[in-house]
C-alpha cells in the first residue's frame, strides 16, 4: 500500500480517509458512524466564498448521496444536536467537470484537506463511468478539496442542441461557473438545486445566435439550501442599462419545479422567494 505522510492536525481522521480510498470502494459497505438519518449541512466555498449549498439527510447508513457536484472546496456539518464522538460521514456523490458538464468515463478525482491553512493531499479515487466516486470517514466541520485535472473531463457528445454556459451570484459570492448544458427538445435548459440570486447565461459561441430565447425549466431551493415541498411564490428580475426591472412573478410546483419561458442569453437576471 502506498504509504502516506500526515501534516500536522490532520492526524488519523486524514489517515482513515486516506486508507477507505486506497480500498476498492466496491469492496466495501459504504457507511457512516454514528451518523445515519442526519441532516447534513453542505457548505461550498466559490471564488473565495462560503455559501450553503443545501441540507440532505444521510441514509439508514450514515450515506449522503450528492448529484452534480462541482470540483471545488466542500465543508459537511451537522447541527449541535447531532453532534456525537467519533463521528464520521460517508459520501456518494455524482460529479460533474469544472464546466458543470456530466462525466462520460471514469476519471481520477484528488481529494484534498485543509490542515493548518494548508492544502494537503489526501488520495486519489476514480469515479465509474457516470462520475459516481464513494469516499468514507468524513470527519465534519473539516474543509475538502476535490480536483479534476484538465486533461481528465469529459466532453459533451456533438449533438444538433445548443449549448449553454450558466454562471451565477449567490448572495455575496462573486460571479462563479455553475452549469453547462445541453438544452432539450424545444430548447429548453433544465436544472435542479437552483438557489436564489444572480443568473447570466450564454449559448457555447456557433451553437446558437445570441438572440434566441430559450425555456428554463428549473427546480429551485430555498435560501437555505433546502428542497421546496409546497407552491412557492418567485419574483424574476432583469437588468436592463444597469437598472432591474421586474419580469414577472411565476409559481412553482410543491417540489419547486417552475418553467420560464423567453429566457434570453447575454443578460442578468435575478430569482427571489417572495415571502
Amino acid at each position: 500500500m502506498k504509504k502516506v505522510k500526515t501534516v500536522g492536525g490532520t492526524g488519523l481522521a486524514a489517515l482513515l480517509f486516506f486508507l477507505a480510498l486506497a480500498i476498492p470502494v466496491k469492496t466495501l459497505a459504504l457507511s457512516g458512524v454514528k451518523i445515519k438519518n442526519t441532516k447534513i449541512k453542505v457548505d461550498a466555498k466559490m471564488d473565495g466564498h462560503w455559501f450553503r449549498a443545501l441540507k440532505k439527510r444521510t441514509d439508514n447508513k450514515g450515506v449522503l448521496t450528492l448529484r452534480g457536484v462541482l470540483p471545488g472546496w466542500y465543508r459537511m456539518r451537522v447541527g449541535h444536536q447531532d453532534e456525537k464522538d467519533g463521528q464520521s460521514l460517508a459520501l456518494k456523490a455524482r460529479m460533474v467537470d469544472p464546466d458543470g458538464r456530466p462525466i462520460n468515463h471514469k476519471t481520477d478525482v484528488k481529494l484534498y484537506v485543509k490542515n493548518d491553512g494548508e492544502k494537503v493531499m489526501i488520495g486519489t479515487v476514480t469515479s465509474d463511468e457516470e462520475g459516481w466516486i464513494s469516499l468514507s470517514g468524513l470527519s465534519l466541520d473539516t474543509e475538502y478539496k476535490l480536483v479534476i485535472d484538465e486533461d481528465d473531463t469529459s466532453h459533451l457528445s456533438h449533438k444538433n442542441r445548443p449549448r449553454i454556459k450558466v454562471r451565477a451570484k449567490i448572495g455575496k459570492s462573486d460571479w462563479f461557473r455553475s452549469a453547462y448544458r445541453r438544452t432539450h427538445a424545444d430548447n429548453v435548459l433544465k436544472i435542479k438545486n437552483i438557489l436564489p440570486g444572480k443568473y447570466k447565461f450564454s449559448y457555447k459561441n456557433g451553437d446558437a445566435p445570441v438572440g434566441l430565447p430559450f425555456t428554463l425549466r428549473i427546480r429551485m431551493l430555498d435560501s437555505h439550501g433546502n428542497r421546496i415541498k409546497e407552491a412557492t411564490h418567485l419574483r424574476l428580475y432583469a437588468y436592463q442599462n444597469g437598472q432591474r426591472v421586474v419580469v414577472g412573478d411565476v409559481i412553482t410546483d410543491n417540489h419547486g419545479w417552475v418553467t420560464i419561458p423567453g429566457v434570453m442569453t447575454k443578460m442578468t437576471y435575478k430569482i427571489s422567494i417572495v415571502n
